[in-house]
């Protein structure tokens, strides 16, 4: 009889416009760069060319994304706003359609094209036509644009690179070494480049000085700062009993939730998680973990209201800055989460997509001696 598997994945979630609320999935295609339709869009406004992130515009959580229902190519996101007015202004009733049919693939060749920093790492986009921005202008009550990414691609920076030195992953301090590698005294840039080169993980560095499996780096959509969120519920579970209340695990945007039955998937085991290997063993999907998850003020917001949350949930930040501040990368920030990217068994590169479904079998292929230290240039501590 064969042994029932001890962890699972029990949700997918992908969030095609960055900051808004997303979709839970059966299962889904999954490249290097993340989830198929993963924050492909983001919202800018207009006034200053500040990206939006429901933290500082907390009104964005009112706006829901689906697919066309049995749609198993989708080729549009359909957008809902939970108001019938404009938000913050009762007085102004909206008009013209509910639901805005946004094109996945859309035809770049008549758009304006703009270039865009997230978290310091620069690339270019492409401004959605005037009605799609209308309609989100409407209803936030200022003006703002849609950008897509295209085929555009941001670099990964720092130690979340999965191809980043060994070094820099496992280092008490991965910013001195950074620095001691491109210095003057540690050989320059070139021959800091050399080290890294003979150094590098063509592997993802582990505490334990196992051999790891090759990182996939094929650059960032308008993920955050990788491919993967990978979050436990056992976690979860541990932060919705903090404020007495079952809180919607989308508030931590996760592209993957795992659940199991043993101490390996424990509430906040996956800090030291090196890589996990998801599904049969012939896909060979495997996600390799590069760094924490900081956790901000998002978490606190009401998706009732648009608002920051009045009642216990508004205090859910600080329920998790006692005990879960255990990153020195990010010393003033509790974590929740491991980022990470695609990964093959021997070197070798998915030729296609990889569908990972609810369900599929969960195992830690690789555990960290250590809690991975952040370190991406001027973001963290």
């Amino acid at each position: 009889m064969t042994e029932p598997a001890k962890m699972r994945v029990k949700e997918i979630r992908i969030f095609p416009i960055k900051s808004i609320r997303g979709m839970s999935l059966p299962s889904h295609r999954a490249s290097a760069v993340g989830f198929e339709h993963d924050r492909i869009f983001m919202l800018q406004r207009v006034s200053d060319s500040k990206n939006m992130h429901v933290p500082h515009f907390p009104s964005m959580c009112l706006f829901t994304t689906e697919f066309a229902p049995n749609s198993e190519d989708p080729d549009k996101v359909l957008v809902r706003f939970g108001l019938d007015h404009v938000f913050d202004q009762p007085e102004r009733k909206l008009s013209g359609n509910e639901v805005l049919e946004v094109p996945i693939r859309p035809d770049v060749a008549g758009l304006k094209s703009v270039e865009y920093k997230l978290h310091t790492s620069v690339a270019r986009g492409y401004v959605m036509p005037d009605e799609i921005c209308r309609w989100f202008s409407e209803r936030f009550g200022f003006e703002v644009r849609l950008n897509y990414v295209g085929l555009n691609k941001r670099e990964v920076l720092g130690n979340l690179n999965p191809n980043a030195p060994r070094t820099w992953v496992g280092d008490p301090d991965p910013k001195k070494e950074a620095d001691k590698m491109m210095s003057p005294s540690g050989g320059g840039w070139l021959n800091g480049l050399k080290a890294g080169v003979g150094n590098v993980l063509g592997t993802v560095a582990s505490y334990s000085g196992i051999d790891a499996y090759k990182g996939v780096d094929d650059g960032l959509t308008f993920t955050d700062l990788a491919a993967f969120l990978v979050v436990n519920y056992k976690s979860h579970v541990d932060v919705s009993g903090r404020v007495q209340t079952d809180i919607d695990v989308e508030k931590f945007r996760p592209n993957i939730v795992v659940d199991g039955v043993d101490e390996e998937c424990g509430a906040w085991s996956e800090d030291y998680w090196g890589e996990i290997a998801i599904g049969p063993e012939e896909r060979g999907t495997r996600i390799a973990f590069t760094s924490n998850c900081a956790r901000c003020a998002s978490v606190n917001v009401d998706y009732a209201t648009g608002r920051m949350h009045e009642g216990p949930e508004g205090q859910l930040l600080k329920s998790m800055q006692g005990d879960r501040r255990v990153d020195p990368g990010f010393k003033y920030s509790p974590i929740f989460g491991r980022y990470g990217f695609l990964s093959q068994k021997n070197g070798q590169r998915p030729e296609k997509p990889i569908t990972i479904r609810v369900g599929d079998e969960v195992q830690i292929t690789k555990r960290n001696d250590k809690r991975t230290h952040f370190y991406w240039p001027n973001l963290g501590t």
